[in-house]
């Protein structure tokens, strides 16, 4: 049996914990009726319950990676060894419910994140619940990885690279959804989030209270992007500054929030190189 409680927290859900592999799952829960063709990620479904399976290396085993629970899939049942003692799966769930489930339980949401195609609620553990029309759709939790000299930090507000990697994926979705104005937001958020990082691991002074357009001077000035993207980052943060300060935006291409996304996620490859070389160095 599983409870939902601990599910949220630590990501255990009965029998279920990150690193398992997909042998001892299916010895637990049986074969699952749907599995993917290919095997890394190896995903395997039990009606509402999704598995995602990774192996790192050749030489390492596959291991349980995400685990994520769909409300609109559940005239399937789950596997008796992970049936919820505490919570109902519904799939009428609403975001009041849901809410007052958390209440009760004393486990409130670190944000929210809201556009056109509906809100999630992030939780302190990192786990996601989505909401589309007011009602719940999915709870998904992704296994913490082990932090590195660089994501060790002496800042502890500042978020780890995972973060700032689902920081990325949600700004591309909201930008999907057509919800550019959160998608800008969420991708500037990131791209402060990442000049502090490589700020931080090239020994500079760490400029964790830039100001918007500090920001964009010190990139330029440190010679991480070229005057070109500087260019595009300064409209980005003038467009930026009229939506959190309650001004009606200008118009605006929504290429040029997917322009901020892909520097963020070329940013952030090179503070991950950053980190593999501190970690080296350590």
């Amino acid at each position: 049996m599983a409870n939902m409680k601990e599910f949220l927290q630590t990501g255990q859900l009965g029998p279920l914990y990150f690193g398992i592999d997909p042998f001892m799952t299916t010895e637990l829960l049986g074969d699952p009726p749907v599995q993917s063709r290919r095997t890394n990620p190896l995903e395997l479904q039990y009606g509402p319950l999704h598995l995602t399976f990774w192996r790192p290396t050749v030489e390492q085993k596959s291991q349980l990676l995400e685990i994520e629970l769909i409300f609109d899939a559940i005239d399937a049942q789950l596997p008796e060894a992970i049936t919820f003692t505490d919570f109902q799966l519904a799939e009428t769930t609403t975001e009041q419910q849901f809410r007052e489930y958390l209440s009760s339980n004393s486990y409130l949401p670190a944000y929210s994140v809201e556009g056109e195609s509906g809100k999630q609620l992030i939780l302190p553990s990192s786990a996601v619940a989505t909401f589309v029309n007011g009602n719940l759709q999915r709870i998904k939790y992704s296994q913490k990885k082990n932090l590195t000299p660089l994501e060790r930090t002496t800042h502890s507000r500042e978020p780890s690279p995972d973060q700032i990697r689902d920081m990325i994926l949600k700004a591309q979705r909201l930008l999907e959804s057509g919800s550019s104005d959160a998608a800008l937001l969420l991708g500037w958020a990131g791209l402060e989030a990442i000049a502090r990082g490589l700020s931080s691991a090239a020994g500079l002074r760490q400029p964790t209270l830039m100001p918007p357009h500090a920001l964009v001077r010190w990139l330029t000035s440190e010679r991480i992007v070229s005057s070109k993207t500087a260019g595009i980052v300064e409209l980005a943060r003038q467009i930026r500054n009229e939506i959190v300060h309650g001004f009606k935006s200008q118009q605006f291409d929504p290429m040029l929030v997917q322009a901020i996304i892909n520097l963020d996620q070329l940013l952030l490859e090179r503070l991950l190189r950053d980190s593999s070389v501190a970690q080296a160095d350590e």
